[in-house]
């Protein structure tokens, strides 16, 4: 009698709606490949996804740099305004004994060599009419240190790019490792940007620094590029 009632639970003899505990078993075990190749293709995937997610925040970071940087540059232009006798008048020009309008490019280090370190320029804009902004370029200094260096960002990989207008700090980027500034040898009206991008450590990409040089040409001949001197002790 026991062997007929195993034979009713595990055969199939009533209508073969039922499962013997071997098919059961090997359905389990194919359910179970094919969820680990599932898991293991999604995983796959999602690795791939963040790398490359990784990826792009590196190239969007130098765009948004160097989109900034080359803006605000090709802004600088001579001042425009009326005289009293509504006569047109350009600052810079140089047979009006003007002051010409300057983009001035400050070593802080002290070392011609590598460059200059920081950038200053004024902007005069046409609306409102005659306004005029004045910017700078610089990585934000280490205030505890009495020598020229560069505040950290919180991951300690690399700086802080701030752009200064009018007195106001805004942050660029905390990834900038390097940044200098360098006339183009023979041509006085272009300037080269050098910038060295270097992303947190917990950006497990392929791909985590990459660099920025860029050649902007100044397109009016009122503009002079000039090198000063930082005074550090300011």
């Amino acid at each position: 009698m026991s062997g007929n009632f195993n034979r009713r639970f595990h055969g199939r003899s009533h209508g073969g709606g039922a499962y013997t505990l071997v098919e059961i078993m090997i359905a389990m075990a194919i359910a179970a490949i094919l969820m680990t190749s599932v898991f293991y293709a999604f995983s796959q995937n999602l690795d791939s996804w963040q790398r490359g997610e990784k990826k792009l925040a590196l190239q969007a970071e130098i765009s948004t740099i160097m989109s900034r940087i080359y803006y605000d540059l090709k802004r600088v232009n001579p001042a425009i305004y009326y005289d009293q006798n509504f006569d047109l008048w350009v600052a810079g020009e140089k047979f009006k004994e003007a002051k010409p309008n300057e983009v001035e490019l400050i070593d802080e280090n002290q070392k011609r060599e590598d460059g200059f370190e920081r950038i200053r320029f004024k902007i005069f804009m046409v609306e409102p009419f005659a306004k005029s902004q004045l910017i700078e370029y610089y990585l934000k200094k280490d205030p505890n240190s009495v020598e020229v260096k560069y505040l950290k960002n919180k991951y300690g990989a690399a700086h802080v790019l701030i752009r200064l207008c009018d007195g106001e700090e805004s942050i660029i980027s905390e990834h900038v490792e390097e940044l200098s500034f360098k006339k183009e040898p023979a041509k006085t009206a272009t300037l080269n940007v050098h910038a060295k991008i270097t992303m947190p450590p917990e950006y497990k990409a392929d791909k985590r620094t990459d660099f920025i040089d860029l050649k902007v040409k100044l397109d009016n001949d009122h503009i002079t590029l000039r090198e000063a001197i930082a005074d550090n002790n300011k």
